[in-house]
């Protein structure tokens, strides 16, 4: 909405309302709501991305100790459970979709993500000795829920054998 469409409206409340006769039953329903504040000057504004390979070349601070955390991710993107910089681990399986939400990030910074799958028997003996799975792991959304993909990224995709580790990165603009 823009500002002036805004001082059509007035300064709220605003009340929405979802109208749905064809659903007999309850059905789950996420609003999301974003507001961001009114651009006072070009000058308070981030520097432009020069770069479209932003993926590749941006690489994160390693984060202190060794030792990964267990997370549960979630499903959902409204189940995401926050982390904070770090190391987690958690388990996935094929076809699986795991989220996890990294929260209060600001113009101008940056979401960088390390994936590491370990070898498994389970793996390996689904795979085969010759054989091998492409896999892309780590993708990152938005607060629209939008993907942010670097389409000239290299390390976002990978092959898992099931013998070796597999590891991908990615990074947001």
């Amino acid at each position: 909405m823009t500002a002036k469409e805004r001082k059509a409206c007035g300064g709220g409340p605003y009340i929405l309302t979802v109208d749905s006769p064809a659903v007999t039953d309850v059905q789950p329903l996420e609003v999301l709501v974003r507001t961001e504040p009114d651009v006072v000057g070009v000058s308070s504004l981030p520097a432009a991305d020069v770069d479209s390979r932003f993926s590749d070349q941006t690489q994160g601070n390693t984060p202190a100790g060794t030792d990964a955390v267990s997370a549960i991710g979630s499903p959902s993107f409204a189940g995401a459970p926050p982390v904070v910089p770090g190391r987690y681990s958690d388990s996935i399986l094929p076809g699986e979709t795991l989220y996890f939400r990294v929260p209060d990030v600001d113009w101008g910074q940056q979401v960088v993500c390390d994936f590491l799958i370990g070898p498994t028997a389970q793996a390996k003996a689904a795979l085969g000795d010759d054989d091998y799975q492409s896999v892309w792991v780590g993708r990152v959304y938005g607060p629209l829920k939008n993907a942010i993909i670097d389409p000239s990224a290299t390390e976002a995709r990978g092959t898992y054998s099931g013998k070796e580790p597999g590891t991908t990165h990615v990074a947001t603009p």
